[in-house]
C-alpha cells in the first residue's frame, strides 16, 4: 500500500518562525520531487495531514479521497 501525505504545513504552523526557512525549503524540495516522480498518482490512499474533523490521532487517519485500484 502506498500512502500520500499532502504537505508539511502542519509542521510549519506548529514551529511558526523558529524553523520557517527550513520548512519552506523542505516543502519546495518535496513538491519538486513528488511532481517529477508522479508519486501522488501512484498512491493507494491520500491522507489528510491536517484534518478539521474530530478523530483519534492514535488510531485513526483522515483520508482526502479513496483511489480505486
Amino acid at each position: 500500500m502506498h500512502v500520500w501525505p499532502p504537505d508539511q504545513t502542519a509542521g510549519l504552523e506548529r514551529d511558526e518562525d523558529t524553523r520557517r526557512d527550513l520548512w519552506l525549503d523542505s516543502m519546495t524540495t518535496e513538491r519538486e520531487f513528488f511532481t517529477d516522480d508522479a508519486t501522488r498518482t501512484r498512491a493507494d490512499l491520500r491522507v489528510n495531514g491536517n484534518p478539521d474533523i474530530s478523530h483519534d490521532q492514535g488510531s485513526e487517519v483522515v483520508l482526502l479521497d479513496w483511489l480505486a485500484a
